[in-house]
């Protein structure tokens, strides 16, 4: 599709996920971010009809909050990383949150199944899309699931701490495939042995000289 529609399409499921981030910037404690986002949501939705985004021209970016950052600014540890059919990746802390997501996003509440559903396929299809340039990357690693794996659980540490690098090495179980054990340190390898110095030999006795009588 032209890029002013499937902009246009972002902009409006963006506008309906709004509701959502103001909630989890609130439970995060970030209430002059929810005043930010309060504010971008109402002149987007008044004056972009949802579809535009005059809101970034006036200096309000946009901020992206879920129910699962919230769980992991509380502290609850995010447990293995999954890999859900449709949904890609998650983790055992996040996975549940998408419910809690479900329920303060826009989209739930219209009655027209048909749209309702068709949103959310369109938003799936265009989140594919934008990951198009990423396949030859994809293709050229040497473990795919790994690869994507650790990228996702380092964008969400990433979101989880602001782009703050945590002190404690991160929040997420990367849960790699195989078992770092430290290794034993190589011992030096031998040098050549030093020559032996042969002992001095003893001088021989001298005989005792003869008395005289």
């Amino acid at each position: 599709m032209p890029t002013p529609v499937r902009r246009g399409f972002s902009n409006f499921v963006n506008n309906l996920a709004s509701p959502g981030v103001v909630i989890n910037d609130l439970l995060q404690g970030k209430f002059t971010q929810g005043g930010h986002d309060f504010t971008r949501m109402v002149i987007n939705t008044i004056f972009g009809f949802g579809f535009f985004d005059p809101a970034a021209k006036a200096g309000l970016a946009r901020h992206d909050e879920d129910f699962g950052q919230t769980l992991g600014t509380w502290g609850v540890p995010a447990g293995p990383y999954l890999m859900l059919p449709l949904f890609g990746p998650s983790s055992v802390r996040d996975a549940p949150a998408r419910l809690a997501d479900e329920y303060t996003d826009g989209r739930h509440y219209i009655d027209n199944s048909n749209l309702r559903w068709g949103i959310w396929v369109g938003e799936k299809v265009e989140l594919r899309a934008s990951l198009l340039p990423l396949d030859a990357t994809l293709d050229n690693a040497y473990d795919p699931y790994a690869f994507v794996r650790n990228a996702w659980v380092e964008h969400r540490k990433y979101m989880i701490n602001d782009g703050a690098q945590p002190s404690d090495n991160g929040d997420l179980e990367t849960e790699l495939d195989l078992e770092s054990e430290e290794a034993p340190a190589p011992e030096p390898a031998p040098g050549p042995k030093p020559e032996s110095t042969p002992a001095p030999e003893s001088a021989p006795a001298q005989p005792p000289a003869p008395s005289g009588n």
